[in-house]
């Protein structure tokens, strides 16, 4: 089982630096649309999403949540409040509620009568275009689990939580699937040794707390490191410069141009 997990993650590893060498951007980082292109489209919607990929983005990031009877649906916040007003908890509310929900409307008028998309929707609309890149807020590893062997997509996808009981749990049940741990604050010596016994493929830290050196200390500990959320010039520029294996963005069309301009090699002086 083991050996089929390392095989696995080495042609997940292989595809991933194929998809920038197809850019011509293989020394650059995996641009990750943060929610779809949630800056020009309302974050976790099929439109974010189909804005992503017109975009050339190599992974979409989105929000997973589980409504009150049990389905898997994409949304960030712990409530609507931010989308319609409402302040209920987002697990109490049905899927038939949810499914009534206008999320897109907050965004612009542009977007009236934008539905909240389900998980497995979301992987559909990604794939095969672009890696999904799923981060767990509730729900349970089980659930998960049998939407991505449903879709036939465990080796196609990348799950990130901050929760990392609940990614062990994924793994036990989903040997091959690629996980991403995802943390803030300071890494700490506890933070390093939770990340040993893990053994994620992937480090998603907030960009406050990502220094040089932790990149580097993630990386020579064997995880590949994505770093979030940035949304300005001088940032993907440190990032980029700093090594970084991913960046996760609202605007994956900037942060692309920065990095194939950073890529590109010095021109001789006259």
């Amino acid at each position: 089982m083991r050996m089929r997990y390392v095989f696995g993650f080495v042609w997940f590893l292989l595809n991933a630096v194929c998809q920038g060498e197809e850019q011509g951007m293989s020394s650059s980082p995996l641009i990750i649309a943060h929610r779809g292109a949630s800056a020009e489209a309302p974050e976790n919607t099929l439109a974010s999403i189909k804005l992503a990929q017109e975009k050339k983005t190599d992974w979409i990031e989105f929000d997973v949540r589980v409504t009150a009877d049990g389905v898997l649906m994409l949304q960030h916040d712990k409530t609507l409040e931010r989308f319609t007003g409402e302040t209920a908890a987002f697990e109490t509310l049905s899927l038939a509620e949810v499914e009534r929900k206008d999320v897109g409307r907050w965004f612009g008028e542009a977007f009236t009568g934008e539905k909240m998309p389900s998980f497995a929707q979301a992987i559909e609309a990604c794939l095969p275009e672009a890696t999904p890149l799923i981060e767990q807020k509730t729900g349970s590893a089980e659930a998960y689990a049998a939407v991505l062997r449903d879709l036939n997509a465990v080796d196609r996808v990348v799950v990130q939580s901050f929760d990392w009981q609940f990614l062990s749990e994924i793994r036990e049940l989903l040997p091959d699937l690629t996980i991403g741990a995802l943390g803030d604050k300071e890494v700490t010596a506890e933070k390093k040794s939770q990340l040993e016994a893990l053994k994620p493929e992937w480090v998603g830290w907030n960009q406050k707390y990502l220094t040089e050196a932790a990149i580097s200390g993630f990386q020579e500990s064997g995880y590949r490191v994505a770093v979030w959320t940035v949304n300005d010039v001088r940032g993907y520029q440190r990032f980029v410069t700093w090594g970084v294996d991913g960046i996760i963005t609202d605007r994956p069309d900037t942060a692309r141009e920065v990095a194939e301009d950073l890529a590109k090699p010095a021109q001789p002086e006259n």
